[in-house]
């Protein structure tokens, strides 16, 4: 009695879980894409200091992998003659959240944009080079899309838009106008960016022929300037080449700085966002000016703006989360601070507080103390806002002479332990507040323990091999559709459909076929309404993991985004779990309704088992053989 009763209540609850899902999905999901950094409050900035390299040039290779930029020839010379770097990206790899961590060196939990399509906080909240740039008086030019415009407009000195609507000539008319602001514009600006996109255009919506050579005449027409289109995608690599040697041929790398660098690579699909070894590896490569030949190293993508702010000789972004690459910096093109350079100011308005000037300092003894400052003052603020002890000044105490004296290790030594107590912190922050959700967490362990108890009561076994067998073939359809991979990337420019919609309508056919499969194993129960309960129990144990993984979830980060962002991987194993319940309700045919799932596996199985019941044998009467 009490099966039947709850199996009626599961089918109710079944018929309608559908939507309660797909709200909880979109609302987690949105959580996170519309996620508040609270990290943008007013802080000191640090002051001027002499440049590293009188210019720098940064061209922005949208898309490139780094395997694709090793078979590069100009940036194999590139890297021959400077450093060769691996960039560990964090995710969200979106476009706009890693541009946005390139010029402010602050991860997309620090600056808190998720997505492509977010507005920049107000005020300049988040502190950039090129603020740095304009309040240190030193001119800077864009050649790109106009997203750069809208972001960084007010703060960028010479802006060039881009506005040839087919990717190559657009890339030619980048590189011919950075060469002409380069070799002619007054005053010539110290830093120059240069986006290049071509080849994340053809790499999502052609995305073949990645192999082969090209054709002789079209490289010669880039170098000559000439303008042409491609193809294929090998045809992109090999031009994009071609556009960084002709920018490569006119620079003096005793007064310029070359550095070429991705946003983020690319998964088999085109496709960006997540934590995948293809997305979220993507090659830096800095020669020239300030830079030691013959360097390798695996960096954060954080590092970067310190490092181009260490060149530039201006102040470090109030948020950058790591220091430069002072290992592979040196001093012989340092340029000496103009006689009335101008006091540093922050990009806040409300803040009047400037760091310590260091420019009385050795070259490289002012950048790490101006990186040591501008991480003590982020991370005492960071300790304000969480509530925890603060550790970042005291800390700084014991190795501010060595790090005053030049002292390099001192300074990498300073930075491991700053780091590892700001990590300390942020896990005693987070066992504390798992330790809160841990009394409803243990309630609903324990309801979903009693939930399985019953789905397995009387007949245990169909429902656990239809449950097992559900999984099994999901993983591999999953393999197929996704190689099996949880990553943001699954998700085409932060847009859950159309691929939950494809993994919704697969879960639904499956979870039918699953289901034929359990009634076929009924023929030994008592009557049709028990063969139904047992279709009905087989989904909701099916469902069971789904929950799991939500009260995992929550565990770890709750439900609510407040001051950092959740692991990506976990986060995209929510969302497709989620989705297996909002398969429940599917159209299962091109333009019909949505149709609750139970209620038709409930029919079907209780049919099938009229057709596979067993009837019991009637037995053998041997009385009237008995021996008397």
């Amino acid at each position: 009695m009490i099966r039947r009763v709850f199996g009626f209540v599961l089918l109710v609850v079944l018929s309608f879980a559908a939507p309660l899902a797909a709200r909880l999905r979109d609302d987690t999901w949105s959580g996170y894409r519309n996620y508040t950094s609270p990290w943008l409050g007013d802080l000191p900035s640090g002051a001027i200091r002499p440049a590293l390299s009188p210019r720098v040039i940064c061209v922005l290779v949208r898309g490139l992998r780094l395997d694709e930029s090793r078979t590069m020839p100009t940036l194999q010379i590139l890297r021959q003659r400077g450093l060769d770097a691996t960039v560990a990206l964090a995710p969200p790899t979106y476009r706009m959240p890693v541009w946005i961590s390139l010029v402010s060196g602050a991860t997309p939990d620090i600056h808190g944009i998720t997505r492509n399509d977010a507005f920049l906080p107000q005020d300049g909240q988040i502190d950039t080079l090129f603020a740095q740039l304009r309040f240190a008086n030193r001119n800077s030019a864009v050649v790109g899309s106009i997203a750069w415009n809208d972001w960084f407009g007010q703060d960028v000195g010479r802006f060039e838009e881009m506005i040839e609507p087919e990717p190559n000539l657009r890339d030619d008319a980048a590189i011919n106008t950075a060469i002409q602001i380069i070799q002619t514009a007054q005053p010539a600006p110290q830093f120059v960016l240069v986006e290049l996109s071509a080849l994340e255009g053809l790499s999502q919506t052609h995305f073949i022929d990645t192999t082969g050579p090209i054709p002789a005449p079209l490289v010669d027409a880039i170098l000559s300037t000439t303008q042409v289109t491609t193809q294929t995608l090998a045809d992109a690599i090999t031009l994009t080449d071609a556009r960084i040697q002709r920018l490569y041929s006119v620079l003096d790398f005793n007064t310029s700085t070359l550095i070429v660098l991705s946003d983020r690579g690319r998964d088999d699909r085109g496709h960006d966002g997540g934590d995948d070894a293809d997305v979220s590896r993507v090659p830096l490569i800095m020669a020239g000016a300030g830079i030691q030949p013959g360097g390798q190293d695996i960096v954060k993508q954080a590092a970067i703006a310190p490092t181009l702010a260490a060149l530039l000789g201006i102040a470090m972004p109030m948020q950058a989360q790591d220091a430069p690459l002072i290992g592979n910096l040196e001093v012989s093109h340092v340029q000496p601070l103009p006689e009335a350079a101008a006091a540093p100011v922050t990009s806040t308005t409300a803040l009047n507080e400037v760091r310590p000037n260091t420019s009385a300092l050795a070259p490289m003894a002012a950048v790490m103390l101006d990186s040591a400052q501008q991480r003590v003052t982020f991370d005492e603020y960071w300790s304000e806002i969480m509530g925890e002890p603060r550790f970042a000044a005291e800390t700084f105490q014991r190795y501010r002479i060595g790090i005053a004296g030049g002292n390099v290790t001192a300074f990498e030594q300073f930075q491991a332990e700053i780091s590892a107590k700001r990590e300390a912190a942020q896990s005693i922050r987070l066992t504390r507040e798992r330790l809160q959700r841990l009394p409803l967490l243990l309630g609903a362990v324990l309801g979903l323990i009693a939930f399985i108890g019953l789905l397995l009561q009387q007949y245990p076994l169909q429902p656990f091999i239809g449950t097992a067998l559900y999984y099994v073939l999901w993983l591999g359809l999953f393999s197929l559709l996704d190689r099996f991979r949880l990553s943001l990337s699954m998700f085409a420019d932060g847009q859950l459909e159309p691929f939950l919609g494809t993994v919704a309508h697969s879960a639904s056919l499956l979870m039918l076929g699953v289901a034929v499969f359990v009634a076929l194993l009924t023929g030994r129960h008592k009557n049709m309404l028990d063969a139904s309960i047992t279709g009905i129990n087989t989904l909701g144990l099916i469902a069971a993991v789904p929950v799991g993984v939500l009260m995992w979830f929550y565990w770890q980060y709750g439900l609510g985004f407040t001051w950092g962002l959740p692991s990506s991987g976990l986060l995209a194993a929510l969302l497709i779990s989620l989705t297996h319940i909002v398969a429940f309700s599917a159209i299962l045919w091109a333009g019909g309704p949505a149709l609750p799932i139970a209620p038709i596996v409930f029919v079907a199985v209780g049919v099938i088992f009229l057709l596979v019941r067993r009837r019991p044998k009637q037995g053998l009467h041997y009385e009237r053989f008995r021996i008397k």
